[in-house]
């Protein structure tokens, strides 16, 4: 029956299936693919510093959002949308970022490896 499905989707969040994780053992942050966006989940942690890599909107981009109160204490207060995979992932460690192979779900399989299935 696709309509209880539906609800409960909707009252528990994505699946765990579809919860990924950033390949990082620095930092603890999860997030799952929602149309063409991205979305980084309220509580994943971002690094406090960024690499001599770090682009420029990267670095801008987390100034607006510690500006805003999205980051606090290097931590995500709410859930952030971001426009891709690899930019939620660059703002996360402080530097450039593969998304496609920087999260990976439970079963370690890398967003590219998912989408290749």
């Amino acid at each position: 029956n696709m309509a209880t499905v539906t609800s409960s989707l909707f009252e528990r969040g994505p699946a765990d299936s579809d919860i990924l994780h950033l390949a990082s053992r620095a930092l603890n942050a999860q997030g799952c693919c929602s149309g063409d966006h991205f979305i980084v989940f309220k509580g994943s942690q971002v690094s406090a510093v960024t690499r001599k890599s770090c682009a420029e909107r990267t670095i801008k981009q987390r100034d607006e959002l510690v500006a805003a109160g999205k980051i606090k204490n290097g931590t995500f207060m709410e859930d952030v949308s971001f426009s891709s995979p690899s930019a939620a992932a660059a703002v996360i460690v402080g530097g450039e970022e593969n998304g496609l192979t920087a999260w990976k779900n439970e079963a370690g399989l890398t967003l590219k490896q998912m989408q290749s299935e």
